[in-house]
């Protein structure tokens, strides 16, 4: 039994493809959104692992400043 998808795109095909030309130009938009989709979830893992990096980083940055004021503190007291 064919899937939901497959069932839409062969109603789709028939009622659409009038004419040799209409049939490849929905083959070819249908080609066109699936590229685009895994275009797409590719730049999204880019963009999750891109946020991750820089929120990792954002932590040790704050952690090095951090780390820099308490050492400034020690010294001013220290100098007393």
């Amino acid at each position: 039994m064919p899937s939901l998808k497959e069932a839409i795109e062969k109603i789709s095909a028939s009622f659409f493809c009038s004419g040799k030309d209409s049939c490849t130009l929905l083959k070819q938009v249908s080609i066109e959104g699936r590229e685009l989709k895994a275009e797409n979830e590719k730049l999204r893992e880019i963009f999750e692992f891109a946020t991750l990096e820089f929120e990792k980083r954002n932590r040790k940055i704050a952690f090095l400043q951090g780390r820099a004021k308490r050492e400034r503190y020690y010294h001013k007291r220290v100098k007393r």
